[in-house]
């Protein structure tokens, strides 16, 4: 995990507008692409180099809010 401090410092810093909510929704995606890509280096073996780490994480929390945005628009497709 020491490994992906510096995106992780990197990304706070990107959304300082977002207020602390905003940045504990960010913490948990960015904990969610890390444990994915732990997962596919354990589990099936493939080999994610720091850089595609980093190419990664700062896509996913770059589309935070259009992810967020999917998921509620989902929610309320269910409840109608």
């Amino acid at each position: 995990m020491e490994r992906f401090q510096d995106i992780r410092v990197q990304c706070w810093h990107m959304f300082p507008e977002c207020g602390e909510s905003a940045m504990k929704v960010q913490d948990f995606a960015y904990q969610v692409c890390v444990r994915t890509m732990e997962l596919l280096e354990e589990v099936h073996h493939y080999k994610i180099s720091d850089a595609h780490r980093k190419e990664v994480t700062s896509k996913i929390l770059q589309e935070i809010d259009s992810i967020i945005k999917k998921a509620s628009a989902a929610e309320k497709n269910r409840k109608k």
